[in-house]
């Protein structure tokens, strides 16, 4: 995936469940909502409210060590071109 301005929540919770190897349901679990919100995020549906965010955020900064540079990447860049990292 390429480095760019079209980076949307749907390629970064998709980027983050696959690459820490968690099921919808498992990932849901661990940032505290319900499957059917990370399958909704997934297909574009929606976006992450403000509190799954910030738990969102916080899953990527505790299981970032398992992305390779490029991806971390572009998450980063996606958080910072949306103000989220403050």
């Amino acid at each position: 995936m390429p480095i760019s301005e079209d980076v949307t929540w749907k390629n970064i919770i998709k980027m983050l469940r696959e690459f820490s190897g968690k099921t919808q349901e498992n990932f849901a679990r661990e940032i505290g909502v319900r499957t059917d919100s990370v399958s909704r995020w997934e297909r574009g549906n929606s976006n992450p409210g403000r509190l799954a965010t910030r738990n969102i955020i916080k899953y990527y900064f505790l299981h970032k060590t398992g992305l390779t540079e490029k991806y971390m990447k572009i998450i980063e860049d996606f958080l910072e071109r949306n103000d989220l990292l403050k």
